[in-house]
């Protein structure tokens, strides 16, 4: 009887662990960077319009400029209507829609004289002031231009390191944190690279840019995502009567 209790109690014992080793490796199973970065590129592709709420902070000549909240709209390729809600620059609105407007960006400032639009080259110093990236290619656009760029330097000359951060919450909503760290004069984009995947959609919501100098170079939240909503000519048309032009 003695040897019949000993056997059942090792047996339940060994079920008891390998019931947990099969939990364990359930929670531990590595995740596969490489299939979540070519997956949102092949997610994005799909992607022809958004909106958000944009909360963005720029390092440029060393000041950085925030932006805490603008109603962001994109319909590929390059048509953007951009509303700045609160901050210094609250009322302002600017369109960029290609192939329309002189290819110029039409916009208008808050406050006083708001009432005076102008057109400006997106190109030129007084759109770039705040930005690195001019808005005939920006948002999530240029985003995933550095992504693709910087994923197959990365895989043809095994240069620097593509990984899983970890996981976090951005806005309620579970991401993977993407993180890449890559060597100065090989024509990587940056030195570091943090992107916060929607593990529902795997499109960013959170993307953060580092320096060289560990210097934070540009960081987007993009609040509130929506795709394929269907915009259509009139999200990008200064005459808009929902617009202030």
């Amino acid at each position: 009887m003695m040897i019949i209790q000993k056997a059942a109690f090792i047996l339940g014992i060994s079920v008891f662990l390998c019931f947990i080793h099969g939990v364990n490796i359930g929670i531990a199973a590595p995740v596969d960077v490489d299939f979540l970065v070519t997956e949102s590129i092949k997610k994005f592709e799909q992607v022809k319009d958004f909106t958000c709420t944009l909360e963005k902070k720029v390092n440029k000549n060393g000041t950085i400029y925030y932006d805490p909240e603008i109603r962001a709209k994109c319909k590929k390729p390059a048509h953007y209507y951009f509303k700045w809600v609160k901050g210094r620059f609250e009322g302002q609105e600017v369109i960029f829609d290609q192939g329309r407007n002189n290819n110029k960006i039409v916009g208008h400032s808050g406050g006083l004289f708001g009432f005076i639009t102008l057109r400006i080259d997106p190109e030129g110093s007084i759109a770039m002031k705040r930005n690195h990236h001019p808005l005939k290619r920006s948002g999530l656009v240029k985003i995933y231009d550095i992504l693709e760029d910087s994923y197959a330097r990365h895989k043809e000359t095994g240069a620097g390191t593509i990984g899983l951060a970890g996981e976090g919450i951005v806005d309620d909503r579970a991401v993977w944190i993407i993180r890449g760290v890559f060597p100065p004069d090989m024509g990587f984009y940056n030195a570091k690279i943090t992107l916060s995947l929607d593990k529902e959609h795997l499109l960013p919501l959170k993307v953060t840019v580092y320096d060289w100098s560990g210097e934070l170079y540009e960081e987007y939240i993009f609040h509130n995502l929506k795709f394929n909503v269907g915009l259509n000519e009139k999200d990008f048309d200064p005459e808009n009567d929902k617009y202030n032009f």
